[in-house]
Formats: C-alpha cells, structure tokens, sequence
C-alpha cells in the first residue's frame, strides 16, 4: 500500500473509522520483530515513516475490508512532510518556513508542535 496520508485526514475500514494524528520512528523492535539485526536502519534510510492513527469510531474490520478515504481535511501537511521535516532538523538542514507552516497548523499535534519550538529555539505562544 502506498498511500499519501494528510494529518487530519480520516479513514474507514469496516466498521471502524481513523484520522491520522502523527508519524511513527521506525524503532529497535523492527530488528526483534523481523529477526533482522539492522532493519531499523533501512527504514530510517528509506525517510519512510510509519503513521499513528486515533480511532474515532470501533467496529469490526474483516479481511476483505478496504481501507477508503472518508474526509480529507487539509492538503498541505502530509505525514511524510511532518516526519521529513522533523527529519532535517536532526540533520540541521532546518527551512523556517517549512517549520512556520507546521507549527501553525491545527492538524499538527502538540507534542510535535512542542518539539518544532525547542529545535527553532523558540518559546511556545500561549
């Protein structure tokens, strides 16, 4: 599945209806899980994220349901974006306005939120 996720955006599989909230780091699990020592460091060289879902809506999902598109809420922050971004903070390669953007978003949860002001060595409004 290669799909582009949009913060906000919300899905339904089944009886059950997600939004994208976040992204995921590819952690050490991935090496226990798979069994294969350094697959951590392939998917963090891919600068491919995993995505964090809040479940708006329980329900049943059976094998043969797809996952659809239900509401999309915005187009200019994708998940890939926000961990991309969050990505070359680590490297110091920083764009101000890539980090304007993300953090006046309202789609943007605040722990992300929090973490882009520390790295622009910037107070949080409040």
């Amino acid at each position: 599945m290669n799909r582009i996720f949009f913060l906000g955006d919300e899905y339904q599989c089944g009886g059950v209806i997600i939004k994208v909230t976040g992204v995921r780091y590819p952690c050490t699990r991935l090496d226990f899980a798979t069994g294969l020592p350094g697959m951590r460091d392939e998917f963090l060289n891919q600068d491919w994220p995993g995505v964090y879902f809040e479940a708006l809506q329980a329900g049943r999902i059976k094998p043969q349901d797809d996952l659809a598109l239900k509401k999309r809420h915005q187009t200019d922050i994708s998940a890939l974006e926000l961990y991309q971004t969050l990505r070359a903070t680590e490297k110091q390669n920083l764009s101000n306005s890539q980090m304007d953007k993300l953090v006046k978003s309202p789609f943007v949860l605040d722990r992300y939120r929090d973490r882009l002001y520390r790295i622009m060595g910037r107070t949080k409004p409040n």
